[in-house]
């Protein structure tokens, strides 16, 4: 995930090479404390590039890959998550799935690049990563230890009973 962005690159590094490898989005496009049904949205997409532009009402959402995108046009009905039922939440929803995307021959490394911003340029997986890692080094650098404190002084001021 970019630090910064609304983006998350999926990197799959695969041992030996597939012929076909297929990725199968499923959509619904609510709040987590919603569920939906099929009828609930009017799902909306279209090809832009090495892009499928996915939208319904005012949400967007940029799914990428090297590979062809396949239309589908299917519901899934009835899909249920295991942790909901623990919590005794509504568990069970409907997701579209539009199309798939299909790679053929497509190596040991398969990115795929999702993304809610029209006007993200596209990065790596390797330079998305960087950019993670320098922001968590910059959280962990900016702590203050004890240690630190007693040397700057910070707690001088400060008296125990």
């Amino acid at each position: 995930m970019h630090p910064l962005k609304d983006v998350l690159i999926i990197k799959y590094e695969m041992d030996p090479e597939p012929e076909i490898a297929r990725f199968y989005p499923l959509l619904s496009f609510r709040n987590s404390n919603d569920i939906i049904r099929k009828g609930d949205r009017i799902f909306v997409w279209q090809k832009n590039g090495k892009f499928v532009h996915f939208s319904s009402v005012q949400n967007n959402l940029w799914i990428g890959s090297d590979g062809n995108f396949i239309t589908d046009n299917l519901w899934y009905y009835n899909f249920q998550y295991p942790v909901e039922i623990e919590r005794g939440s509504h568990y069970e929803e409907d997701l579209y799935l539009p199309g798939h995307f299909e790679l053929r021959h497509p190596g040991k490394n398969i990115e795929i690049t999702i993304h809610s911003d029209a006007s993200y340029a596209g990065e790596s997986f390797d330079d998305t990563l960087k950019e993670y890692i320098k922001s968590r080094y910059k959280i962990r650098s900016n702590r203050i230890n004890i240690k630190t404190c007693m040397k700057r002084q910070i707690f001088s001021s400060l008296k125990i009973i």
